[in-house]
């Protein structure tokens, strides 16, 4: 064993020990959702029946996997996913070799190892952390077919399709390869196909499962209408999109990376054309695959740190042979992420120890639920926060809409919810007090220009909500028809306000 390859297995082992801590972290919202698709999938209850799912079920498909052959605690799904990341580590340091040299690619995994996992943009969770393997995996392999080897072509647009099942965003990464085959290859319509079959295979597949479970038309309004008409970056101001991009990319250090990474590109080698052309198209489709979905979230950003640790490895490496004034200003650059983990935890209100408390009272619901909601029975959390009070009650949603956003966005749904309670569709009805709901669901006061971009720089603010006025006399209506079909028979403190537990009346 070399000594480079020491060092790339000291940086594999770096990428899982700095998880060890955050092994305990609690189930995030997205996860609740995606881990209770999973528990009831195998309950006979597929993953669009379970709950209104505007995903392909990629990751409801790997959460299943690790339920059922190493089981569903917490800490398994987080040590699962840390040897996952390192799998990624390694295809990244071997992508950076075919396309530039070993010593870049040691630089370059040792990046991805620490974006990767940077709680900033919660990398220490979340769907695109397992979309990302397939994803880079997907890359190495359009890299060995180097415009001659067509059956690593194929493979490559399998491994970009397991990508996408997992997180659609994954798509502008078909523009990248078929770019670089109309540049690479002799017979740019052979291997176009021969790509495009290899992604369109499962893909099919899929597709024909989703549209035999629940219809063409109910399928692809889920998967792709349903978010571009109500958050989606071709809908909002233009202005909301520019400042909430300076605010999340700020917050979590995104920001200044993308700084030291065009400062340093006319210090790249200008011999290694092909690299740089390469590296700047995975990054530019990487980058609008990640921020498609409009609403700018953190963990967006988990998309682009493919490309961008290959394009700062390189940077670092050309820009030490720079002089000290120009080094000074790139690592300064880089490190800023890391400084903002320190100081700015308890700011940034989305790194996972800050779940801790709603996740508490969550599971206080659920134990309640467990040992008083029959096993038949289906409960409804109205308009609360994380979604894994189904999971861990382990009883089905009686209202698919698991998430604020999928009920507030389209305020007809909010009727659904009402009628539901009068038919008492549900046992049991779990909600926060009135004026706490209330209080969750107001956008801040936008009356003038400067509220607006005030309100623009909060983490809650969202200008997708139509109707937006009716949303809360709707909320009313159902908090006063709550009582004639319910009864409240717990009250549990929270906050300054308390999670309600009714139960239907004989």
């Amino acid at each position: 064993m070399n000594r480079q390859q020491k060092i790339l297995i000291l940086i594999i082992l770096f990428s899982i020990l700095i998880r060890i801590p955050y092994l305990n972290c609690p189930l995030q919202p997205d996860e609740g959702a995606y881990t209770y698709q999973a528990y009831f999938w195998f309950k006979n209850v597929n993953f669009y029946k379970s709950r209104f799912c505007n995903m392909l079920p990629g990751l409801p498909l790997i959460y299943a996997f690790i339920f059922k052959t190493l089981g569903s605690k917490v800490y398994i799904l987080r040590l699962f996913l840390s040897f996952w990341n390192a799998l990624s580590v390694l295809f990244i340091y071997l992508i950076t070799c075919r396309i530039l040299n070993k010593k870049i690619g040691l630089v370059a995994a040792f990046i991805f190892a620490y974006l990767s996992w940077l709680p900033t943009i919660q990398g220490i969770m979340q769907k695109e952390v397992y979309m990302l393997l397939p994803y880079i995996i997907a890359t190495y392999l359009y890299l060995l077919y180097a415009g001659e080897n067509e059956i690593y072509l194929f493979f490559s647009g399998i491994s970009l399709a397991i990508a996408i099942i997992i997180r659609q965003t994954a798509t502008p990464l078909l523009i990248h390869f078929l770019l670089f085959i109309f540049l690479q290859s002799k017979k740019i319509l052979r291997d176009s196909l021969i790509f495009l079959m290899g992604t369109f295979l499962p893909l099919f597949a899929i597709l024909l499962y989703g549209c035999l479970d629940i219809g063409i038309h109910p399928f692809f309004y889920q998967l792709g209408g349903y978010r571009l008409t109500t958050a989606s970056i071709f809908l909002g101001p233009w202005w909301w999109h520019l400042l909430r991009f300076l605010y999340s990319s700020a917050v979590t250090g995104i920001f200044f990376l993308l700084l030291a990474a065009f400062f340093s590109w006319p210090y790249l080698d200008k011999e290694r054309e092909f690299g740089k052309l390469f590296i700047l198209s995975f990054f530019l489709c990487s980058f609008f695959g990640g921020m498609i979905g409009g609403r700018w979230f953190f963990h967006y950003y988990l998309q682009i740190t493919p490309a961008l640790s290959i394009w700062l490895g390189w940077s670092a490496i050309s820009i030490l042979r720079q002089r000290k004034g120009i080094k000074i200003v790139f690592f300064v650059f880089l490190l800023i992420p890391f400084i903002f983990y320190i100081f700015a935890t308890g700011y940034t209100k989305d790194f996972c120890l800050h779940h801790g408390r709603r996740y508490d009272i969550t599971k206080k619901v659920a134990r309640y639920i467990n040992i008083n909601c029959a096993e038949g029975q289906e409960i409804y959390a109205f308009l609360y926060y994380n979604p894994s009070l189904y999971f861990l009650a382990k009883r089905r949603s009686a209202i698919p809409y698991l998430f604020r956003s999928e009920v507030l966005f389209i305020p007809q749904r909010l009727e659904e919810i009402k009628l539901a309670i009068e038919k008492q569709k549900m046992a049991y009805l779990i909600t926060y007090d009135l004026p706490y709901t209330i209080q969750g669901v107001k956008m801040p006061l936008t009356d003038t220009f400067m509220h607006k971009i005030k309100a623009c720089l909060t983490p809650e603010f969202s200008p997708f909500y139509k109707n937006y006025p009716i949303q809360i006399s709707l909320i009313r209506q159902v908090f006063k028809t709550i009582p004639k079909y319910y009864l409240p028979v717990r009250s549990i403190p929270f906050d300054n306000t308390h999670v309600i537990i009714w139960k239907k009346k004989d």
